[in-house]
């Protein structure tokens, strides 16, 4: 991968996971993420996606606890990259409406983390998924978060903070 040896900050063998996770489910190539964040996991799936759309707060949630630090702009680690297959959404995930995204193989979750926004993204994640598609929901270890996946068949990943979700053919 091009960027993964980037020397940045957060787990890379996690965006290396959810990268590989798009090839091993890969039909229709279409992923989809909540939560871009600073883009480094966006750029990782870039990488092996045909196209990826990335879903975050406008101005990266400024006002929130959570901010992007001073200089850097939303997603721009994978601005710098230049990558040209991605498109990058910014609005409210309790507001977004799924209906105009393709049938993804992928969704990753990894936004607000309380209860009624991991069942939000979550449900709205499933609803994205084609038949055989993988759901992503990144930091399974906290507590809202692992409440929303005890109510659905899972899998912890281990050696990440992944859970995995698969939806059936």
């Amino acid at each position: 991968m091009k960027v993964a040896n980037h020397n940045n900050t957060g787990k890379q063998v996690e965006r290396d996971y959810a990268a590989s996770q798009a090839v091993e489910f890969r039909e229709t190539g279409n992923v989809f993420e909540f939560g871009t964040y600073h883009g480094y996991t966006t750029a990782c799936l870039a990488e092996v996606a045909d196209h990826v759309w990335t879903l975050d707060l406008p101005n990266g949630g400024e006002g929130l606890s959570l901010e992007i630090a001073a200089g850097k702009d939303l997603g721009h680690f994978y601005k710098f990259h230049k990558f040209a297959n991605i498109t990058q959404l910014q609005e409210d995930s309790m507001t977004f409406d799924p209906s105009d995204i393709p049938p993804c193989d992928l969704v990753v979750v990894d936004a607000n983390h309380d209860y009624e926004h991991t069942k939000n993204d979550c449900d709205k994640a499933l609803s994205m998924l084609r038949a055989g598609g993988c759901l992503l929901v990144h930091d399974a270890h906290y507590p809202s978060v692992a409440k929303y996946l005890a109510e659905h068949d899972h899998e912890l990943i281990p050696n990440t903070r992944y859970a995995k979700i698969l939806l059936s053919n």
